[in-house]
């Protein structure tokens, strides 16, 4: 029997047998070197194993919180302007309800619920529809410089169809069209 460095006769019932404490130390897979490691000791790898999952789980709920305020941050905007807004999902915005009618009968839904000026989120991204022609022509005629480019655009691999629709042409194409 030995003991520890640092474990004094009295603090320790029993010395330390070489043998024992390797078999305990290779069954739960601890690395322990001989000096320095009193029976008092041995209890703390169990409370540095849970402060280390506290850790984790506190992390993890910290990344989970920036994620929901990264997705919230700009939901209210419309709000604030005074717009109608379609019902959001907690996370996913207006999306929520793109699976259940789609299309032209979803816009329709939302323009005879809301009126002729409404706001939807698409994920995070706030977004105005306009029903009523008169603002569309303001829009597209007068204030056309203000409103250059679209959010989505075919690109050059896009097809040639959707390259030339209204919906996305951007720069000067876009202007030349509108007029």
């Amino acid at each position: 029997l030995i003991y520890p460095r640092g474990c004094k006769e009295n603090e320790v019932t029993t010395g330390i047998n070489l043998q024992s404490l390797y078999l305990v130390a290779t069954r739960q897979n601890i690395w322990l070197s001989c000096s320095g490691v009193c029976s008092e000791s041995l209890p703390k790898l169990h409370i540095d194993i849970f402060k280390m999952i506290a850790e984790v789980f506190l992390t993890l709920a910290l990344l989970s919180a920036l994620l929901v305020l990264y997705l919230r941050w700009n939901h209210g905007t419309l709000e604030k302007l005074g717009i109608p807004v379609v019902k959001t999902h907690f996370l996913l915005g207006s999306q929520s309800s793109f699976t259940e009618v789609f299309g032209p009968e979803r816009d329709l839904e939302w323009f005879q619920a809301h009126g002729k000026i409404y706001g939807v989120y698409c994920g995070r991204q706030p977004q105005i529809h306009i029903v009523d022609p008169d603002i569309v022509r303001q829009i597209y005629i007068t204030d056309f410089d203000k409103f250059r480019n679209h959010k989505f655009h075919a690109g050059v691999a896009g097809s040639p169809v959707l390259g030339e629709m209204l919906d996305f042409l951007t720069g000067t194409n876009n202007c030349t069209c509108k007029i």
